[in-house]
């Protein structure tokens, strides 16, 4: 081999070698979206890198693969609700959960400009300036200021929010409202404790949501009904419905006056609690268990699905 094919074939050699390192070191630490798509882009490079470097292969490609779902994820997602939960859903992703060194890098590295979205980052990880001021009066009261705030993970500040929705979630529940407007406040504050709260910590709001504001429209049409109704049964009810301490009593009150009424509630009545004898105790329900169960192997004697039901049944005894 000539001198000048030996000098090239070592250049060319010398700038593999440097590509290779500079992709590995650019991806870690550097967190470079584009080199990590240069690498998860080229098969070679991939091949080339586990040869040589079998040991961080792994660490870097992943790490690639993470750099660009970051890349498509903040570019992708509409609103902070759906970047929050993303970023909860990837607990792996260590600066993921660094809310300043995320919204750095996506600023420096992804040079992510337009106005709503770096909002919408912001919002999403409850950085301190979103926080409305219900909320900041809160935490400043229970030892956190913008400060103390700012360094603590995405998932520390979820903790601290967290005593705070509790204390919210008392608060709301203990509300009555007697106007729309008063609702719709209510509403926003229980939005509000949505933000924080997974789906199971929000079903007794949403019920009492949905009570109160079967318990205003109940009203409502309780009292264009009633007309010049002289039952003093159905005037009692109604006043007892209009003063209730609570969104449960008044629904209770209301399907009253509808029974008085003749006439059907449906929202109210689907809302209220039940009434005495509505309800089964233990041993109504397994006698009405016992029927059922002894009826459908009657029912279903000589099947597959009744030889099937029945050796179930026994097992579980």
């Amino acid at each position: 081999m000539r001198a000048s094919s030996l000098l090239l074939f070592a250049l060319a050699l010398f700038v593999a070698t440097s590509v290779r390192a500079d992709v590995v070191t650019d991806i870690l630490p550097g967190n470079d979206p584009d080199a990590a798509s240069r690498l998860l882009g080229s098969p070679g490079l991939q091949a080339d890198l586990k040869t040589r470097d079998p040991e961080n292969f792994l660490r870097v490609f992943a790490h690639a693969a993470e750099l660009k779902d970051m890349h498509d994820l903040l570019f992708g997602a509409s609103n902070a609700v759906q970047l929050r939960k993303a970023f909860f859903a990837r607990p792996e992703c260590a600066f993921c959960q660094k809310p300043e060194e995320m919204q750095s890098w996506a600023a420096a590295r992804l040079r992510l400009s337009n106005p709503n979205r770096l909002k919408a980052l912001s919002v999403a990880y409850w950085d301190w300036p979103t926080l409305n001021t219900s909320r900041r009066t809160w935490l400043d009261g229970h030892g956190s200021d913008e400060a103390s705030w700012a360094p603590l993970t995405l998932a520390a500040r979820r903790e601290k929010l967290k005593a705070w929705a509790e204390e919210e979630s008392a608060a709301i529940l203990a509300l009555n409202p007697n106007t729309m407007a008063d609702v719709d406040a209510m509403e926003t504050r229980t939005r509000g404790v949505s933000e924080v709260f997974d789906a199971n910590g929000m079903i007794s709001l949403w019920d009492r949501l949905s009570q109160v504001r079967a318990g205003l429209s109940g009203m409502n049409r309780a009292r264009a009904m009633l007309g010049d109704s002289k039952d003093p049964a159905v005037r009692q009810a109604y006043a007892q419905a209009l003063n209730a301490p609570d969104p449960g009593a008044r629904l209770s009150a209301l399907s009253r006056v509808f029974d008085g009424l003749d006439v059907r509630g449906e929202t109210v009545l689907s809302q209220a609690p039940s009434r005495a004898g509505q309800t089964f105790d233990d041993h109504s329900r397994q006698m009405i268990a016992g029927l059922l169960t002894s009826g459908f192997m009657s029912e279903t004697d000589g099947t597959s699905g009744g030889r099937s039901f029945g050796s179930s049944t026994r097992s579980t005894r």
